[in-house]
């Protein structure tokens, strides 16, 4: 339930923070972006459910080749799928938001580059996420998710004043991978030793 509420609270933090410091036209043009890459994130992750309950189911059997090669496999090629259509995304966006929502919310290329490093960062840490939960090693994950969360909002005021409509997404990177990212990174690499 932390983890889940920590997440929550981390995606909404930036809208909130848009609206507070930039105001309602610029939070319309980061909820059409976020809309944008939302869809992305979606579909690819819809897809991966399956994967992460044989994941889980393996790790209960102690089947570490089976994890280990499915893992890798499964993490590079929906990687490079998902950083190929983010690209799309940064070069296409303006003009696909300009079709879909009009002149008046078309993003800054900056934005949309803060938006894709965000959301290809936040797609590969799910998926070592997942790979966790399946190892049912969640309490260190909802911890660090707190810590995340609660450090994200004044780092995401800051960096929002500084830098304008991308300043939360860098706030929130910047914080998700010192109190996430590094932890997760360390777990994951760790369970993927264990047992040989």
């Amino acid at each position: 339930m932390g983890l889940a509420f920590a997440g929550a609270v981390t995606y909404q933090t930036d809208t909130l923070v848009v609206i507070y410091v930039v105001g309602a036209a610029g939070a319309a043009t980061f909820g059409v972006v976020l809309r944008l890459f939302s869809g992305l994130t979606t579909l690819f992750t819809g897809g991966l459910q399956q994967m992460w309950a044989s994941t889980a189911h393996a790790l209960a059997d102690g089947d570490m080749i089976w994890v280990r090669r499915s893992f890798a496999r499964t993490f590079y090629i929906t990687m490079s799928l998902y950083v190929a259509t983010s690209l799309l995304i940064i070069f296409l966006g303006q003009f696909l938001v300009e079709i879909w929502a009009g002149k008046s919310v078309v993003p800054d290329r900056d934005l949309l580059v803060a938006f894709a490093l965000w959301n290809v960062y936040g797609f590969g840490m799910s998926q070592l996420s997942m790979l966790l939960n399946g190892a049912n090693k969640v309490k260190v994950q909802a911890v660090t998710a707190c810590l995340m969360a609660a450090a994200n909002l004044p780092v995401s005021i800051y960096l929002t004043h500084a830098m304008g409509l991308s300043g939360p997404l860098y706030g929130s990177l910047l914080c998700h991978a010192v109190f996430v990212g590094c932890p997760t990174v360390v777990m994951a690499r760790r369970l993927l030793r264990e047992r040989i």
